[in-house]
């Protein structure tokens, strides 16, 4: 007997050079959702992440970067690139989404949904079990 919790869910994968080399995939409950709701959704999928590695930490934290010291220097010049201050950077989900969608609307950051580009953040898509979603930076043209 199937599971009705989820009749209509996707697994959506999502990938892009604004996640780094990361591909991750979030679980959507409906089989249609807006181009808005995708960015939304990976952009708090990858701070949440970002927290949970301690690559960077909530902007709500009391934590201080402090200046590097010499032991971080050689660590991390061991990993081949050093960082200009010892901690993690600060990162605040909703000014991470805001910047993502004003870089949409701004088309510096372009959205694939299965290989069709999506213009407009109030666009509906449709989800299936295989859907794959790809976030390209924009090149600057001179």
């Amino acid at each position: 007997m199937a599971d009705r919790r989820d009749e209509g869910a996707s697994d959506v994968e999502f990938s892009g050079d604004e996640f780094g080399d990361d591909t991750f995939v979030l679980r959507f409950s409906k089989s249609t959702t807006t181009v808005r709701d995708l960015v939304v959704r990976s952009v708090e999928s990858f701070v949440r992440r970002q927290i949970e590695t301690g690559a960077a930490v909530a902007s709500t934290s009391t934590r201080t970067n402090s200046p590097i010291t010499a032991s971080q220097i050689a660590a991390q010049a061991a990993q081949g690139a050093v960082a200009a201050r010892g901690g993690p950077r600060r990162i605040d989900k909703a000014k991470e989404v805001a910047k993502a969608l004003r870089a949409l609307r701004e088309r510096r950051i372009r959205v694939f949904v299965d290989s069709r580009e999506q213009l407009a953040l109030d666009s509906e898509v449709s989800l299936l079990p295989w859907t794959k979603v790809v976030f390209v930076r924009a090149l600057r043209s001179e």
